[in-house]
């Protein structure tokens, strides 16, 4: 519990509690070289069973791992591919997309409840980060259905208090296992370190870190690095503008 310990320490030369860590500030605190992330992950996945603390996550480090991004005609093709292939399972659909186009780990999507996802009129947007995301259509649609109908999960019920799995596992009241979740994604020919890194760089290149940061939920030290990595221009882009011209090229590519 040595990492809990110094967790607890930064966060109160912070004046914050475990209890009120964002994800936005673990991601600063494993940026910094605290401690090892595996050190940290079990003590997460504790605390927020009981109670203690939101649900955060900490992901396996890659940052020293050489890994070549997902070319832009594969990366649009997949996500063309998961928008339209009605066959595939609506959880690899989304979280496909989330990856492909939004640098998500998936980690952090076994982590997300049907809660963070919000439906306003015709519009559709999602809390990865502190801010809501709208999501472009049809990935709009897709989710919200995902969060409505949550295929895959038990037909038992879990009374009132169980969290409400964006994607749900077979086992009541779980989300999918991870290293499942990954071989599923693989299985689609989705690398997830590849197809985020892809993602990260594309991003990276049309907004300013602060809103990467806020929109998709990391620290704003590595939204920085990632800008510095893509030699990335700011202007008028948004999120919904980038992934949304995206899903538009990926629809005129077969």
């Amino acid at each position: 519990m040595r990492a809990a310990v110094k967790l607890a320490q930064w966060a109160h030369e912070r004046d914050r509690t475990l209890e009120r860590l964002r994800q936005e500030d673990l991601d600063r605190w494993l940026a910094e070289g605290s401690a090892a992330t595996a050190m940290i992950r079990p003590f997460l996945k504790w605390a927020h069973r009981g109670g203690l603390i939101a649900p955060l996550t900490a992901a396996t480090p890659t940052v020293k791992q050489h890994t070549r991004p997902l070319d832009d005609d594969t990366r649009l093709a997949s996500v063309r591919w998961l928008l339209t292939d009605e066959d595939l399972d609506l959880r690899d659909r989304v979280a496909g997309c989330l990856v492909l186009l939004y640098a998500q780990p998936v980690s952090r999507l076994l982590m997300l409840t049907t809660d963070h996802v919000t439906t306003s009129r015709d519009r559709v947007a999602i809390r990865l980060g502190n801010t809501p995301l709208e999501l472009p259509e049809p990935l709009g649609e897709l989710t919200a259905t995902l969060a409505r109908e949550r295929p895959g999960r038990a037909s038992t019920a879990t009374g009132g208090t169980a969290p409400q799995w964006l994607f749900q596992g077979m086992r009541v009241g779980t989300p999918l296992d991870e290293a499942h979740f990954r071989r599923r994604l693989k299985r689609l020919a989705i690398q997830p370190l590849s197809a985020r890194t892809a993602a990260q760089a594309t991003l990276a290149a049309l907004l300013p870190p602060t809103i990467v940061a806020d929109l998709i939920g990391v620290s704003p030290s590595a939204a920085s690095n990632w800008y510095q990595l893509a030699g990335g221009e700011w202007n008028r882009y948004a999120a919904h503008r980038t992934a949304r011209e995206d899903i538009d090229r990926a629809a005129w590519r077969s």
